[in-house]
């Protein structure tokens, strides 16, 4: 893309590839999880400000989907972040211990 980017099957391949990105994320992180927030202090520290923000939403008892059209990140970057926080230990799925 860099090299042409006004080559439209670049392009289009770039969005192909998104969308698959998108779908699996979503396959780890369904539309309708909630989550519980670990409260560790050291480790919310850490966190970039918009961590914070989705973390803010999640521990408001927002849904994936819902955080997802809140956030001002594109779809594909708020879906990483989550699944960092969860990775981090920050986040836990509502109802697991």
């Amino acid at each position: 893309m860099q090299r042409d980017p006004g080559d439209r099957r670049v392009r289009e391949f770039a969005r192909l590839a998104e969308r698959e990105h998108v779908a699996a994320l979503y396959a780890e992180l369904p539309p309708v999880t909630t989550f519980e927030v670990v409260h560790d202090p050291s480790t919310l520290s850490a966190l970039r400000p918009e961590e914070r923000t989705l973390v803010a939403h999640l521990q408001s008892g927002w849904d994936v989907s819902s955080v997802v059209l809140a956030s001002p990140q594109r779809e594909l970057d708020t879906l990483k972040s989550m699944t960092r926080l969860l990775r981090m230990g920050v986040l836990r799925p509502q109802g697991s211990s």
